[in-house]
């Protein structure tokens, strides 16, 4: 073997390349002189280098192997090609003029290794996969997570198809690490800059880089040396930059060190800033990488589309479910009971149109009572019944209509898209009078508990006989609800009552409609969930009969209210527990005691030192039904291409998520390890004990741990979690505006770089308005669901400017029909069967545009993983661009439904990879 001028540690790479090919030898003694054309173009460089000239240095390296390879275009099918430690010559036309420039190219050879894709023709490739061959340093690399040319793979642009921005002048502090993943360290920089951005390829060179390809230096040609010359000719020897320039931590001759890459259509460039001048940078052993690849490795299937979920189908019980509901809708009138435990708890009438009666059992100071309940059109009276003694008839104004049964929520007609239960049909029984079928189906419920829910139908009639809910709680439990279905199409003789009193907020008032709702009908939370989807339109008129839950007011000077003062000194008005006077503009929260809320608020607004006195209002997570079909059903993740995108970043802990929600459960083996800090904003402390379950839900959604073994997994798994429960202690899965106001300034001054929040209502807040905008104006990214009313109502805080308000797509991408949207929708996700941990360690599958949200939080902390120096918005124009148009849309163009698209994260991480900054649009909801 010739001895050469090069670096120590340039030998003890090649020493151990050499290892790996016993049968090749890099003296040129062992095999055929190399063509004329082919040894000119070598020898410009590399003479010098065997001649032990002082400054040289290789540029293709010593000579490795000669092989003839399959090439359609060439005579015969068959080139010769020669390979080089550092690059490779081919002779593709040797008919060629032999003084052309291109008689001898160099191939792109970084373009097969990194798409896995082998040349055999201009046209013709061969999928063999990606090359897991390390990037730098060492073929057999000392550190485990050492970059490949496999992990590019998701990171280049061949022909400007994405295009970073330019960045001219700024420093690189991107890192890759083996698979693809990216993130910053902005002290690996030490003064490496961009110092050209290439518009045809759309990518920045490093300035070490730029510097190298430009140098001059002496060069063999016509059989002498000539000194001050241009050493390349950049687009002969380099081609175009196909990616970014990116820190890997490799071993150069064992020894640990970070060393800068960048890879160009032919030849991959290092720079190690501890080799001495002017050794720094070099070309890497493409060369010998390449042969490892095509001639060492054995053969993967490659894939270039990313991987996609089973979509649903209709089965026998899907079909058999709607036709029974379609009958059931068909009908003019039907009587329920319904009993729990074997005892009565509701008796229920309905008439259509617009027609309803129920008798619910509850209790009232302690004695078993009766709320009678009757709905006409758009007004509901309630009175309650103890003994023989009945209360007066109170009213409520909905603000819609109650119809029935078109929209009743039990029996809605199921698409495919939103197909939440899926249904079994059982075996037909045949009587002496029917035929009848049973359909049944398991679930679990956020809180951890375990459903089965039967129908027995009539196959005959086509309608519902009775139904069946049996529920074991976590903590052992077992409630049985049964329902049965009767007098169909009997009229049923329902009336308004006369002179009922509108009903008042004024706690004092006896036998008001709070006071005698104020026991759940079946005296079990986790049931009372089921039937709140089961009952909706009643539930929303319990919510609107419920009393204020205080007042918010902000004062213009501090705490200078005369009116405030008058009123807490008479005891109308005092300062909610963990309040204090406000010092800094902040609204301030007020128990109003026994007071008229109506007049109370009054009376403040009437101050000139109140800029605004509003009620504390109620809001509600955006969470619809709950089944589980068994872990492993994650469809989600692939169709927000979330494995594409963890190949770029799971994570990072440098990134902090918060949850405003209802808590998390801390001792769940899946979210544990991943809760960085917690908080209760209602009461104060780190008690964040979820009794809902819906916390743990988003919270598993967002960052449940991966690669564990434990249930499913979560986006960013590697990020860390903020969990502060927000909800109401004596109403789990409610949130007062005064608990998420105190959240969202606790995560915004606790370093939240991201804010969930599944979680809305109708009412506009200032208060709730002046909160989100403390976050956001502090550059926190905050992301809210839209609702899931339906409609296009606007809902709160998922319509106030610089949100990321969210809605839900189903099974099948298209728009969920439960999700709310309008002119403020940013973005969409999937939302119907979103499948992850729940309470009491178990795993469960909700619906609702309460998982959107954390779907698209996730990604804006994935985001911020890769480059945590992005704004806020510059994270939501990645998510905006990056996502997947509505049908017919163009990139950038929004949509009432589906926002600016479906969230596609995998492409959103490659463009914050590869340095891809775009503009938010001109129409940006505000």
């Amino acid at each position: 073997m010739k001895k050469v001028h090069s670096l120590v540690a340039t030998v003890l790479v090649l020493v151990l390349a050499l290892a790996i090919f016993p049968g090749s030898t890099l003296a040129a003694d062992n095999l055929a002189p190399l063509p004329a054309p082919v040894q000119r173009i070598y020898d410009r460089t590399d003479k010098a280098v065997l001649e032990n000239r002082p400054g040289s240095f290789w540029v293709w390296g010593p000579r490795v192997q000669d092989s003839t390879e399959d090439y359609v275009e060439s005579p015969g099918g068959k080139r010769q090609v020669y390979y080089f430690e550092k690059g490779r010559l081919e002779i593709t036309d040797p008919a060629k003029n032999p003084n052309d420039k291109y008689y001898a190219t160099s191939g792109l050879l970084l373009r097969e290794m990194i798409t896995g894709q082998e040349q055999v023709g201009n046209a013709a490739l061969i999928n063999r996969g990606p090359a897991n061959v390390p990037l730098a340093g060492d073929l057999t690399p000392g550190i485990a997570d050492s970059p490949t040319y496999a992990s590019l793979t998701n990171l280049v642009s061949f022909d400007g198809s994405w295009r970073s921005n330019d960045l001219t002048g700024q420093p690189v502090a991107h890192t890759l690490a083996l698979g693809g993943a990216v993130s910053t360290n902005a002290e690996l920089a030490q003064g490496v800059t961009y110092a050209m951005y290439y518009k045809e390829t759309g990518h920045n060179v490093a300035k070490p880089f730029m510097d190298f390809m430009n140098q001059k230096g002496t060069v063999y040609e016509n059989g002498r040396y000539v000194a001050n010359q241009p050493l390349f000719d950049p687009l002969y020897v380099f081609g175009y930059p196909i990616a970014e320039p990116y820190w890997t931590h490799v071993t150069v001759a064992g020894k640990a060190q970070w060393v800068l890459v960048q890879a160009f259509e032919r030849r991959l460039l290092t720079y190690t800033p501890s080799n001495p001048d002017p050794y720094k940078v070099e070309l890497g052993n493409l060369g010998l990488a390449y042969v490892q690849w095509r001639y060492k490795t054995d053969i993967k299937p490659f894939y270039d589309t990313d991987p996609d979920y089973q979509r649903p189908t209709e089965t026998l019980g899907f079909q058999l479910y709607n036709g029974i509901n379609g009958n059931m809708q068909s009908l003019t009138a039907l009587k329920r009971a319904k009993a729990v435990n074997g005892k009565i708890v509701s008796q229920e009438q309905y008439q259509a149109p617009d027609k309803a009666r129920y008798l619910d059992a509850t209790t009232y100071r302690g004695q078993p009572a009766t709320v009678e309940t009757i709905i006409v059109a758009s007004r509901t009276y309630q009175r309650l019944i103890v003994g023989n003694q009945t209360s007066n008839w109170f009213y409520q104004d909905t603000p819609s209509p109650f119809t029935w049964p078109q929209n009743f929520p039990a029996f809605q007609i199921v698409s495919l898209n939103d197909q939440s239960l899926d249904w079994q049909a059982g075996t037909s029984t045949k009587t002496a009078t029917d035929i009848t079928r049973p359909l049944f189906v398991n679930f679990t419920e956020i809180d951890g508990s375990k459903y089965t829910v039967g129908r027995l139908i009539s196959e005959m009639n086509g309608v519902i006989l009775n139904s069946t809910v049996d529920v074991t709680t976590p903590e052992g439990a077992k409630l049985t609800q049964t329902t049965g279905y009767s007098d169909f199409n009997v009229p049923n003789n329902i009336v308004a009552p006369p002179n009922a009193i509108k009903a008042s907020s004024n706690a004092n008032q006896a036998l008001s409609l709070k006071e005698a709702l104020s026991q759940p009908i079946s005296g079990n939370r986790s049931f009372d969930s089921y039937l709140r989807a089961e009952m909706s339109d009643r539930q929303a008129v319990v919510s609107q009969a419920a009393a204020s839950n205080g007042v918010l007011v902000k004062f213009k000077n501090g705490y200078q209210s005369s009116q405030a003062a008058m009123l807490q000194s008479n005891g109308t008005l005092s300062l909610a527990q963990g309040w204090s006077n406000p010092s800094n503009g902040s609204p301030v929260l007020f128990n109003t005691n026994s007071s008229d809320l109506s007049a109370t608020l009054d009376l403040l607004k009437s101050d000139p030192a109140v800029e605004y006195a509003v009620p504390n209002y109620v809001r509600h997570s955006a969470i619809t039904t709950f089944n589980d079909p068994g872990e492993g059903s994650q469809y989600y993740l692939n169709a927000v291409k979330v494995p594409r995108a963890w190949d770029v970043s799971t994570g990072s802990k440098g990134i902090t998520v918060a949850v405003i929600d209802s808590g998390i459960d801390l001792e769940n083996p899946d979210l544990k390890g991943n809760i960085a800090e917690t908080y209760n904003s209602q009461k104060g402390g780190t008690d964040v004990t979820d009794v809902e379950g819906h916390g743990s839900w988003t919270g598993g959604i967002i960052g449940a741990i991966g690669n564990n073994n434990v249930y499913g997994t979560g986006i960013a798994w590697n990020t860390r979690i903020l969990a502060i429960k927000a909800d109401e202690e004596d109403q789990p899965g409610s949130f007062s505006d005064a608990s998420v106001i105190k959240a969202l300034h606790y995560a915004t001054d606790h370093g939240a770089r991201v804010i969930n929040m599944s979680l809305g209502g109708p009412e506009d807040s200032p208060a709730l308005r002046d909160a989100v905008a403390y976050a956001t104006n502090k550059g926190v990214v905050v992301v809210v669901a839209s609702g899931n009313a339906g409609n296009s109502v606007p809902e709160y805080p998922a319509s106030y400017p610089k949100v990321i308000s969210v809605g839900a797509t189903g099974l099948l991408g298209q728009p969920a029909a439960f999700s709310s949207y309008g002119s403020h929708i940013i973005l969409s996700a999937p939302g119907v069967r979103i499948c992850n941990t729940v309470r009491a360690g178990q795993f469960a599958c909700p619906d609702g545009t309460s998982a959107s949200a954390p779907i698209v939080s996730a990604a804006a902390g994935l985001i911020l993983s890769v480059n945590p120096n992005l704004t806020a918005d510059q994270v939501k124009a990645i998510l905006i661009a990056s996502a997947t148009p509505a049908p017919g849309k163009q990139v950038g163009q929004r949509d009432d439904k589906y926002g600016y698209g479906m969230v596609n994260i995998g492409v959103a991480l490659r463009m914050a990879a590869t340095n891809q900054f775009p503009t938010l649009p001109g129409d940006l909801p505000q």
